[in-house]
């Protein structure tokens, strides 16, 4: 029987997450590939959140496969419609900040309002994808909450971008771990961060309620 205490246990389990993101990295090429890339892109992304998430709870022995086709299929056509919205938000907001060239006061202010709203529309897409495997919310109430997370926490996304830049620095440094872990390991990292987020937000939710236990009405 081998002993996996101590510091060989330590390397097992380092090398089980690694094998793991591995695993459901190839797996998001493959069923991205499925979708045709354009429809298969978004539930892809949004399973391996999901797969994560699962994960960090406790269940590290599910059938990846199986839960990952699961998801995937179940969440097809939410999922895409989440893209297709968020596609269309990013368009405008590129469209119009291409037209206002001009050097007019009115074009500089207009301008100044869009690259806030593309602040506030990348703070929003940072969230939407941990809240969409937490929480069964409606559709708009996606965006509206991940909205108002990201300018309630902006130092834990700020966090989130800081983690995105090294990442993109390592990939840069060693390209050929791309296939294994480009989306694999930056999704671990964002929810690593949104956990601590929701979790602060349950501890608010649990202050108010003891309060109102306490409090008369």
């Amino acid at each position: 029987m081998v002993d996996m205490g101590g510091l060989w246990g330590g390397f097992y389990s380092i090398s089980q997450v690694i094998a793991r993101l591995a695993y459901i990295n190839m797996l998001w090429i493959g069923f991205t590939l499925l979708g045709g890339i354009v429809f298969g892109i978004m539930p892809a992304t949004i399973t391996v959140f999901a797969i994560i998430r699962k994960w960090r709870q406790g269940e590290k022995d599910l059938p990846i496969v199986k839960t990952f086709w699961r998801f995937y299929k179940r969440e097809f056509v939410k999922a895409n419609l989440l893209g297709l919205v968020l596609a269309i938000f990013a368009y405008l907001l590129y469209l119009n900040l291409s037209l206002l060239q001009g050097g007019a006061v009115l074009f500089l202010i207009l301008r100044y309002i869009l690259l806030f709203s593309c602040i506030l529309f990348f703070m929003m897409a940072l969230m939407i994808f941990q809240l969409y495997v937490n929480y069964n919310l409606s559709f708009l109430q996606y965006f509206k909450s991940a909205l108002l997370i990201g300018l309630t926490y902006p130092h834990f996304l700020l966090l989130m971008v800081v983690g995105m830049i090294i990442l993109q620095y390592v990939f840069m440094l060693i390209p050929g771990i791309i296939p294994f872990f480009s989306v694999s390991l930056l999704a671990y990292m964002m929810t690593v961060v949104a956990d601590i987020i929701f979790n602060k937000i349950d501890r608010k939710d649990t202050s108010k309620e003891k309060h109102n236990e306490v409090v008369p009405t």
